[in-house]
């Protein structure tokens, strides 16, 4: 879920499934995995012009760390 403090982006309990581990048999299935991210940006730019394409898109970051998780 999305927060936002300060200039501060917060992305908590990202849940993602994906295939990890060291042994074979932890990689035989996808596994839960949490994330939690935080991201300082400055917030005044796109506060100026009203415009949240000047700042940090978080659904792009889910989705791009979705990607990766089950890219790899």
């Amino acid at each position: 879920m999305p927060r936002i403090s300060g200039e501060t982006i917060h992305i908590e309990n990202l849940s993602v499934s994906g295939v990890i581990g060291v042994y074979p048999e932890e990689r035989l299935r996808r596994q839960p995995l949490i994330f939690t991210l935080s991201f300082t940006r400055p917030f005044a730019e796109a506060a100026a012009h009203d415009d949240v394409r000047r700042t940090l898109d978080y659904a792009e970051v889910c989705r791009e760390v979705q990607a990766f998780v089950e890219a790899h």
